[in-house]
């Protein structure tokens, strides 16, 4: 989706509003579903494709890093975490025992951005299947993974945007007790309902083998 007040994707860059739609019906990305041009807020041209219309819902992939950062500054404005220089050590108590001394003194700043000193790497899937099973956790699973030394160098990683999802978590427990909100209830409560987004219905449960075919059906493939 792109705006005619924001930046725009790729080569559409400094395409002017004369050309939008036409733009937007040739263009060749396979997986970009929806085109509109946005004049002061409101809608002027709109095109989709792949056979979805303005009432399908589709999986937005890594927007939602942007989603938790997002979140995780209402969560600090909220009192629910103190600062995002605050490292896992602190953050995440519970699962102190499979941090190694450098994942416990990462700063929550660091894993939104990406500079904690974890790359792309995501375990295989028996080990998924290990962490599933009655006493396991996905996020000791993901805090005992590789890792370079932090603050060093920017590797777009997917454990550290779990990680920091981990974090908002633990912190919605700790302030919210037995019944805590999950993450999607506090997106819902704080952001997306408040700006008329719509986010019914979503996938919510927890993470699946990424090597599964219901893990690429979900989206994420």
């Amino acid at each position: 989706m792109w705006s005619l007040e924001a930046a725009v994707v790729g080569d559409l860059r400094a395409t002017p509003v004369r050309n939008a739609e036409s733009t937007a019906a040739s263009c060749s990305w396979r997986w970009l579903i929806e085109g509109s041009c946005d004049v002061d807020g409101e809608t002027k041209i709109a095109r989709y494709r792949h056979g979805f219309t303005d009432d399908d819902h589709g999986h937005v992939f890594s927007v939602t890093k942007s989603v938790i950062s997002i979140l995780i500054g209402i969560a600090v404005a909220d009192g629910l975490i103190a600062s995002i220089d605050q490292p896992p050590a602190e953050l995440l108590p519970k699962h102190r025992q499979a941090m190694s001394d450098d994942t416990a003194n990462v700063t929550l700043s660091q894993l939104m951005t990406m500079s904690g000193g974890f790359d792309n790497y995501l375990p295989d899937a028996s080990r998924w299947d290990e962490s599933a099973a009655r006493g396991g956790s996905y996020v000791d699973l993901l805090l005992k993974r590789p890792q370079h030394t932090p603050g060093r160098a920017f590797w777009y990683s997917h454990p550290s945007a779990h990680l920091a999802s981990a974090v908002l978590a633990a912190a919605l427990g700790r302030a919210d007790g037995q019944r805590p909100r999950t993450i999607l209830d506090y997106a819902r409560q704080k952001l997306f309902d408040p700006l008329g987004i719509s986010t019914r219905p979503a996938f919510s449960r927890p993470l699946p083998d990424p090597f599964a075919p219901e893990f690429a059906r979900a989206g994420f493939g």
